[in-house]
């Protein structure tokens, strides 16, 4: 999992060479949502979304490309609960009581 999480992290990083704004508060909500309702809490019929917030379409295009090629292989809580925090260390997402609730419980 750990892995799985600093190959998407390098991603975005990459793309922030060139798109800075792949760090502001409504990207990084954006890249939030998608993980949540694509890998975390799976919403039925989810498809991962066109836009990211980002200042160019090029910019939404690499940063949902990031993300399909992730491949979370979330089966347990362990490895939810898991990327879960690591995604608040890193500030990509917001503590959400429910969901911590959820994923530890």
């Amino acid at each position: 999992m750990q892995a799985i999480l600093r190959r998407l992290l390098d991603r975005l990083d990459a793309i922030a060479e060139q798109h800075g704004e792949v760090g502001d508060t409504d990207v990084r909500e954006a890249i939030s949502d998608a993980v949540f309702d694509g890998f975390l809490r799976p919403v039925s019929a989810f498809a991962l979304p066109d836009r990211y917030a980002m200042f160019s379409d090029e910019g939404d295009l690499l940063v949902k490309r990031a993300l399909a090629r992730s491949n979370f292989p979330l089966t347990r809580r362990e490895p939810l609960r898991e990327l879960h925090l690591y995604l608040i260390r890193k500030k990509f997402i917001r503590k959400t009581p429910e969901f911590i609730g959820n994923s530890l419980g």
